[in-house]
């Protein structure tokens, strides 16, 4: 015979329930395909100081497993709410993440801090960080493509990349100019690796609009 619960017992599964969604929405995600790690000590990034990464989600923690051309291969973010990868070379999820293991590392999220102006779902920390959990993957490719199975992910091909983004190419090449306008003129050489079709496009469009000069004021010559 089935028993009705009583209203105690009711607020207390609620209260458990509300406490675990909180509990989850306190921790950030960190790809590596290192293994196995209890600690993480942050490391100087692009601009001279010491961070650690995390982000919101384990889809995008995955992305982090491995991405070599970083986003000159392919952008990701957020669509109706939803993760997505978007290809910009083609295959190239395949190529980056087919048979790649690696492990998606929880962190507490008090010690980390959204940076202004930047990325909604990434946060950096200055702090040694001891992981929480640690889910290891043995397949990143095909840890994404069950994502994407349960609704938590977008995967989209670049042949299908104007189905929801149309200015998606016009969109890349502006952000290419902002990559220069960040890291300097030596990133050219990245930008033509993996896209060689609009490398001069790219640099006569800096040299006009930017007249080369960067955030700090110094010239810098764009050169390949």
């Amino acid at each position: 015979m089935k028993m009705r619960k009583n209203v105690q017992e009711i607020n207390n599964e609620n209260m458990v329930i509300t406490n675990f969604m909180l509990s989850a929405n306190r921790r950030l995600f960190h790809g590596s395909q290192t293994k196995g790690l209890n600690n993480f000590i942050p490391s100087v990034n692009g601009h001279g100081r010491k961070a650690l990464y995390a982000t919101t989600e384990k889809a995008f923690a995955a992305i982090f497993i491995n991405r070599p051309g970083g986003s000159l291969e392919a952008a990701w973010g957020r669509y109706n709410g939803i993760p997505y990868y978007c290809e910009r070379i083609a295959n190239v999820f395949d190529k980056n993440y087919s048979n790649v293991q690696g492990s998606i590392y929880e962190f507490a999220k008090e010690s980390f801090v959204n940076v202004a102006g930047g990325w909604e779902d990434e946060y950096i920390s200055d702090c040694p960080m001891s992981v929480i959990n640690e889910l290891q993957i043995y397949d990143a490719k095909q840890y994404m493509i069950e994502l994407a199975k349960l609704g938590e992910f977008i995967i989209i091909p670049y042949s299908n990349r104007f189905d929801y983004f149309p200015h998606f190419e016009d969109d890349f090449i502006m952000n290419c100019i902002d990559l220069l306008n960040k890291y300097g003129g030596t990133i050219i050489n990245d930008i033509i690796k993996y896209h060689p079709a609009i490398g001069d496009k790219i640099i006569s469009l800096a040299n006009r609009n930017y007249n080369n000069e960067y955030s700090n004021g110094t010239t810098i010559p764009i050169k390949y």
